[in-house]
């Protein structure tokens, strides 16, 4: 995760997070706000990166309301994800 959210930083990329076991994250001294509800920020993101398939994720839901999904586990389908 910190390689790729380093590059989106240095390309201008605004970046929040969710992740149920990490509280605080930061990159290079600064710092990502961590989203509560990640279903709702999907929904306004213009990409929703999947790093990690937590069990407490919907996958079918957030497959639904992001616009756009990259999906790293390969865990996802529909028409806004691309799987790597």
């Amino acid at each position: 995760a910190q390689p790729l959210a380093r590059r989106l930083l240095n390309l201008g990329a605004k970046l929040s997070y969710h992740d149920p076991l990490v509280k605080t994250w930061d990159i290079d001294g600064v710092s990502v706000p961590c989203v509560e509800d990640h279903l709702a920020a999907a929904e306004t993101a213009d990409l929703t990166v999947l790093l990690q398939n937590h069990t407490s994720y919907d996958l079918e839901a957030l497959a639904m309301r992001a616009h756009r999904v990259f999906d790293t586990r390969g865990s996802m389908v529909g028409p806004a994800v691309e799987r790597m």
